[in-house]
């Protein structure tokens, strides 16, 4: 199996990627101002003859930090799962704190959105990778 970079934040947004990863809970903002999600995600897609044949899988928890202004605009009616389409990212702008950045988060899900603004993120990675036939572990 591949071996993969496990030291994922913010900083590698742009080589992250969301699509298709099976988000199983939220946990929302306490007194840490933190939004975490549960989540499989998937580290790479493996194709024969242009068919996706498998996928390399793992739990992970998404955690976006000093978040503000969030907003959850989700319709599960009819639905037991979600999955996120895409997350995007704006900015990043000053905070009123010097030296801090923030960042716009907008996440699509197939079942709506979760927008805030946040410092960043840290995924941290809590079971193996496993080569999967589907997108997510189904756990």
């Amino acid at each position: 199996m591949t071996v993969y970079d496990l030291d994922l934040s913010d900083a590698k947004f742009d080589i992250m990627g969301w699509h298709d990863s099976r988000v199983y809970s939220l946990i929302l903002p306490k007194d840490d101002c933190s939004l975490t999600i549960d989540l499989d995600y998937i580290f790479q897609w493996h194709q024969r003859d242009g068919q996706f044949v498998g996928f390399d899988v793992a739990p992970c928890l998404l955690t976006f930090h000093n978040i503000s202004g969030l907003k959850i605009a989700l319709d599960y009616a009819n639905r037991g799962s979600a999955y996120i389409s895409d997350i995007h990212r704006k900015g990043p702008k000053p905070a009123p704190k010097a030296g801090v950045e923030l960042w716009e988060y907008e996440i699509e899900l197939d079942s709506g959105t979760i927008s805030f603004t946040a410092t960043g993120y840290t995924q941290s990675v809590t079971g193996p990778i496993v080569f999967s036939e589907s997108q997510d572990l189904g756990r």
